[in-house]
């Protein structure tokens, strides 16, 4: 059974890699046979072999018979959920924000697991996997479980200096977005990397610093909103650096966050 269960997971890598990840073409009825095979097999896979095929699976723009390989796999996954590590834990999160299609079938226990499973090693998350996980949990519009979130946040401080910029910038957008609470650590993180940020990551961030209302800025501390004041000026300069490389959607955000941003613009030039 075993050795069932690796041959399918890698016949669906042999599949994935013939069609192209996201991209199926002609290769449709070959890769919905192979999943036909994972399905088949999927109650003996390990964490390994889980991972491995939810980290494919979730490149796929559509997924053939892929209801149900997408239930068994959540239901394997529920299964083993104490043999999980931390990449494991945060790459089922990542697969599960990727397809879209299947969210109405998503298992919010096994999200649920998943975090307090997290929880339980948070120790061994590397960047990518916190900085995944939280991304994922946001996209997903899941509640993010109070340990879970208590547990990152103090582990973000133990690794900040390890985090990629990109990293840190999905951290900001996500965070906001479950909690509703702008990180000012990550931020500060962020405006001191602006010389080396993109399009995305400028247009994200000041979309996300946006969602913050002048009511809340009012009653930051001070420190935080000259960070703030900082962050706001830094970002609209580079992003006017940027202006000619950025796309439509980066262009949209940022002017979304300038239009969102007058009220508390116009309360820091009141208090300069």
């Amino acid at each position: 059974d075993s050795c069932s269960a690796e041959i399918a997971s890698h016949a669906l890598s042999l599949a994935s890699s013939k069609s192209g990840r996201g991209n199926l073409g002609r290769s449709t009825e070959q890769l919905g046979k192979f999943l036909n095979i994972i399905k088949e097999h999927c109650d003996k896979f390990n964490v390994r072999q889980l991972s491995k095929t939810f980290r494919i699976v979730g490149t796929f723009r559509e997924i053939p018979t892929g209801i149900e390989v997408f239930r068994a796999m959540q239901q394997r996954t529920s299964k083993i959920i104490n043999d999980f590590d931390s990449r494991g834990v945060a790459t089922v999160l990542w697969a599960l924000a990727k397809h879209r299609d299947q969210r109405k079938f998503l298992n919010l226990d096994l999200v649920k697991q998943l975090q307090i499973k997290g929880t339980e090693i948070i120790s061994s998350f590397n960047s990518q996997d916190v900085a995944n996980s939280i991304s994922s949990l946001a996209s997903l519009g899941s509640k993010i479980d109070t340990r879970f979130r208590d547990a990152i946040t103090k582990h973000i401080e133990t690794i900040g200096d390890s985090f990629q910029t990109k990293e840190l910038v999905n951290l900001f957008w996500g965070f906001e977005k479950l909690c509703s609470v702008l990180q000012f650590n990550l931020l500060r993180r962020i405006v001191d990397r602006v010389n080396v940020l993109n399009s995305q990551d400028v247009a994200t961030t000041l979309y996300t610093t946006a969602q913050s209302p002048s009511a809340k800025v009012k009653k930051y501390s001070s420190e935080n909103i000259e960070l703030l004041k900082r962050a706001l000026v830094l970002l609209q300069t580079k992003m006017l650096d940027l202006a000619t490389s950025a796309n439509s959607q980066d262009i949209a955000n940022t002017l979304h966050a300038i239009a969102r941003m007058s009220e508390t613009s116009s309360y820091f030039q009141k208090n300069d």
